[in-house]
């Protein structure tokens, strides 16, 4: 078959995604001429810190603030960060539906399901923040892609998707969870015990050797071997909606954390994690306890007293995900 025709079939198969991808392009070039030069919200001035200053943060990976950097080497114009992220929205559309045509799924399937990719209102609003999600994405999804390309994996896939995925972890720490989905694919992919054992091996290995090289740039900088130090907050946060003080025999420095607030009238968790000025602003452990290490403590006496209430609260907060018909403020 001449290479013309064998384009014009490929045109014809892929028109639907092709029509979809032109709208995405010229919905996003709107979106850039409406609110110039970027939406700069929540951590984003955080985030811009970073770019005259790159440190291991305590509170955030900063892979995220070193992206920043290399693009402000250009200009530090905030419209080339939405512009690239524009970019790699768009990327992070076409690697999905690649995957799925590759698999044997049809167009208007494949096309349907890179949608949410291409045209969700939140998905948008990110590319045009400066926020670290639309990397974040990018790198998971191209991680996907490339470890998934092949039916039977190859060791340079997954070393390349272990690497990928190691990179997101340093751009939003809720990338760590996602190497175990990585081990159980394989073992799913792979074809012997053998395959499977080397592949789970080199995947940990590959993901591992960024998070190792960031985690010693962090001992490095404060003395303590991690990648961040927020998780007992992020604990005691998930606490702040269910948690009856009354109930519970806490040191008396912990005592500041408990929400004075009623149990009916709770406010969002981040409010009594980062904002609330009588609750962690008053925290002082005694010396050899951290504030992280005192607030994952207490979280953890909440959660050995009211078990169930822990397990209804985070069964709510995960279904939201997925229940909301539209786009609301939980």
């Amino acid at each position: 078959m001449p290479r013309t025709e064998r384009l014009r079939g490929l045109l014809r198969s892929e028109c639907p995604f092709l029509v979809a991808f032109g709208l995405a392009v010229v919905v996003r070039v709107l979106v850039m001429v409406a609110f110039p030069p970027a939406f700069l919200v929540s951590d984003g001035p955080t985030y811009l810190g970073f770019v005259d200053r790159l440190f291991p943060s305590p509170d955030r990976p900063v892979g995220y603030g070193a992206f920043l950097r290399m693009l402000s080497w250009a200009t530090r114009s905030l419209a080339l960060v939405t512009a690239t992220q524009l970019v790699l929205g768009l990327l992070t559309g076409v690697i999905a539906y690649a995957l799925l045509r590759r698999w044997g799924v049809s167009p208007w399937v494949a096309m349907l399901a890179s949608f949410p990719l291409l045209f969700d209102a939140l998905q948008l609003m990110l590319e045009h923040a400066v926020l670290s999600d639309i990397l974040f994405g990018f790198l998971v999804m191209l991680a996907v892609g490339v470890m998934a390309w092949w039916q039977t994996p190859r060791l340079w896939t997954t070393a390349a998707g272990g690497l990928l995925l190691g990179a997101a972890t340093l751009v939003r720490i809720v990338g760590e969870p996602m190497i175990l989905a990585a081990v159980l694919f394989l073992a799913l992919a792979a074809t012997t015990w053998r395959t499977r054992m080397v592949h789970a091996f080199v995947v940990c290995l590959a993901f591992a050797l960024p998070v190792t090289v960031y985690a010693g740039w962090y001992h490095q900088e404060s003395g303590t071997w991690a990648i961040t130090e927020t998780s007992g907050r992020a604990l005691y946060m998930r606490t702040t909606g269910f948690v009856d003080c009354s109930t519970l025999s806490l040191p008396s420095y912990e005592r500041t954390l408990c929400p004075s607030d009623p149990l009916s009238d709770r406010l969002d968790p981040t409010w009594y994690g980062w904002h609330d000025a009588d609750t962690v602003p008053k925290l002082q452990p005694p010396a050899g306890v951290s504030r992280d290490q005192a607030m994952k403590d207490f979280a953890i006496r909440a959660i050995k007293a009211q078990p169930l209430d822990y397990l209804k609260i985070a069964a709510r907060d995960f279904a939201m995900a997925f229940v909301a018909p539209t786009r609301v403020d939980h």
